[in-house]
Formats: structure tokens, C-alpha cells, sequence
């Protein structure tokens, strides 16, 4: 597996706790739910949260109105419900908007 960063728990957490209620409580959702769907994810940091194993699998940021959740190799995944947003900036990536938890 990759090296994770150095503090990368922490910074995870730093981040969420600066932010507002709203993003924060879905936040600490996603981060709950993704640690407790596979025990070899690993948690990380890269341009934000994000969990890796045997690369980066997915990450979240917050925004404004709300929190997007990213799959890096979304294309390769099956959406039945259709939920994912086609990521504008490459072919790979979908994600999920989230307003509230």
C-alpha cells in the first residue's frame, strides 16, 4: 500500500471540525460510514479527505451548499439509482452531492 501522509487523521479531522454545521454533520457521516465499509481502506489526505487502497478510492470536500462526495474511478462503477454527477473535469471521477445528512 502507499505511505500515507504524515498527520493525515488529524488534518481529516481539523478539517471537519472548522467546519459549519451543516457540512460538518454530513461529513462526519461520510467519514464514518466509508472507514466502516472496508478495514483496509486507508484514510489520507490529498487536496482534502480522501481513502485509499491500492489507490485513491474516494474523497469529499465541503462547499458552500454542499458536500460532494467523489469516487475516483466512478465511471467504473454501477449507478442503478442514478446518483452520481458526471465529473466535468475527466472522464473518471462521478460524484454525489449532499445538502443534509
Amino acid at each position: 500500500m502507499a505511505t500515507v501522509v504524515a498527520g493525515a487523521k488529524q488534518k481529516v479531522l481539523d478539517y471537519i471540525e472548522a467546519l459549519p454545521a451543516f457540512s460538518k454533520a454530513i461529513c462526519k457521516k461520510l467519514r464514518s460510514i466509508i472507514l466502516k465499509a472496508d478495514k483496509d481502506l486507508q484514510e489520507d489526505w490529498k487536496w482534502g479527505p480522501h481513502y485509499a487502497y491500492n489507490g485513491m478510492v474516494c474523497g469529499y470536500g465541503a462547499f458552500k451548499e454542499h458536500v460532494k462526495l467523489t469516487f475516483f474511478n466512478g465511471s467504473g462503477m454501477k449507478d442503478p439509482k442514478g446518483l452520481f454527477n458526471h465529473c466535468v473535469d475527466n472522464e473518471f471521477s462521478r460524484s454525489v452531492k449532499f445538502t443534509d445528512v
